[in-house]
């Protein structure tokens, strides 16, 4: 938890100015394509901090146990309706050995099925390693142990999702560390997560002034999960600067969507250092995240270049965010020389957050000129965008 740690590199940084809405999203070109609703990033909180009871509610919580996790009815922490990240804490040889999978099989048996439970098993597990509390081979049996069970007919639920959470310093070069070493194979983890902190350039002051694009260039949480081909969440964030907090969770708020990541829970606590969300532009600024307000706008896209061009064939696509409201998104292509040869497709049905919809037109002319664009309409099947277009030749 909260950990501020490492000598991050010294470089000079914008700061993030309050974010405006992100334009970003999807669609597709030729083939039809099922309707569907995208995922939206759920925004939330721990649950032992002072966010529930000052400014809450949230999407999602956090959820600490030290020891064996709480019960699901009768816990605070738990027996509420958001989805959780719900982490507890067993010496690991033990779990390895059996000696808990009785009081395991009940926990998960017992999880709800309407809401997203995400389960970490000894969050962070870096520094009791690197302390000799356990060895990562036990870590790494213990994790696979409880995956196991979770999997048995009569405790798998299919909400329940195993999600490993690290500490994004673990990342850095400074820390000479290799995540991979904690890391139980692709099988046992459904979501990977990590806790980032440190948003500063100057290791002295330990003055926040980092975007979070900024950051991932020295500490690369977002590659180094798409690189497993794992989704990618935050479970701990911390900014400690008020000056300039309710900008950067603004403009993280978008990059989160952007990025299509799963959940960010602020840690809203004081351990080490004091992350509270004291000011009431952080409140506000987070709250404005959390209720979907900061995205609410005009929807917005993007037309992508247009890949994998064969002689009779392209894959197509465009981004489009439709902050909060639901769009039919279709991509329509012609030749660019007399127009002819145009078709448009049917289209998907993009609601919520960002997201990419891409599909392939075949039958084109070799070593033709082709122009596409992404064409945007609102519930009443009304023309509301069209983003500029995009021309693209296919090969001899």
């Amino acid at each position: 938890m909260a950990k501020r740690l490492g000598i991050p590199l010294r470089t000079t940084f914008l700061r993030a100015a309050l974010a405006a809405l992100l334009t970003a999203a999807a669609v597709t070109a030729t083939a039809p394509s099922q309707a569907y609703a995208a995922p939206s990033t759920l925004f939330g909180s721990t649950t032992n901090g002072a966010y529930l009871a000052n400014y809450g509610p949230a999407d999602m919580l956090r959820a600490f146990f030290s020891g064996a996790p709480g019960d699901w009815t009768t816990n605070s922490k738990l027996n509420g309706t958001a989805p959780v990240n719900v982490s507890f804490k067993y010496p690991p040889a033990e779990v390895a050995a059996g000696t808990h999978d009785a009081a395991l099989r009940t926990f998960f048996s017992t999880a709800p099925s309407d809401r997203t439970v995400w389960w970490t098993f000894f969050h962070e597990p870096e520094d009791n390693i690197a302390a000799g509390e356990f060895t990562k081979a036990e870590y790494i049996a213990a994790w696979r142990r409880i995956w196991t069970i979770t999997h048995e007919t009569a405790v798998y639920k299919a909400n329940v999702k195993a999600t490993l959470v690290l500490m994004d310093w673990s990342l850095d070069p400074a820390s000479g560390r290799n995540w991979l070493d904690y890391y139980p194979g692709d099988v046992y983890v459904d979501v990977l997560s990590w806790d980032i902190y440190n948003f500063y350039d100057d290791n002295a002051s330990l003055t926040d002034n980092e975007t979070m694009a900024e950051h991932q260039v020295r500490r690369p949480s977002l590659a180094t999960t798409l690189a497993r081909g794992k989704p990618f969440a935050i479970s701990e964030l911390g900014y400690l600067d008020a000056n300039d907090r309710a900008a950067f969770l603004a403009d993280l708020a978008n990059w989160a969507r952007d990025n299509n990541t799963v959940f960010v829970a602020y840690y809203d606590y004081n351990l080490n250092f004091d992350y509270r969300l004291h000011d009431v532009a952080s409140q506000q600024a987070w709250h404005s995240a959390i209720d979907n307000s900061l995205f609410a706008g005009a929807v917005t896209a993007t037309n992508n270049p247009a890949a994998g061009v064969t002689s009779t064939s392209a894959t197509l696509s465009c981004r489009v965010d439709p902050h909060n409201q639901s769009y039919r998104v279709a991509v329509a292509s012609w030749k660019t020389v007399g127009g002819t040869g145009f078709v448009e497709t049917p289209g998907v049905v993009v609601s919520d957050g960002p997201e990419t919809v891409t599909s392939v037109r075949t039958g084109l002319t070799p070593n033709s000129g082709y122009t596409f664009r992404c064409k945007i309409y609102d519930a009443n099947d009304v023309l509301v965008l069209k983003p500029a277009t995009v021309a693209f030749t296919t090969t001899p």
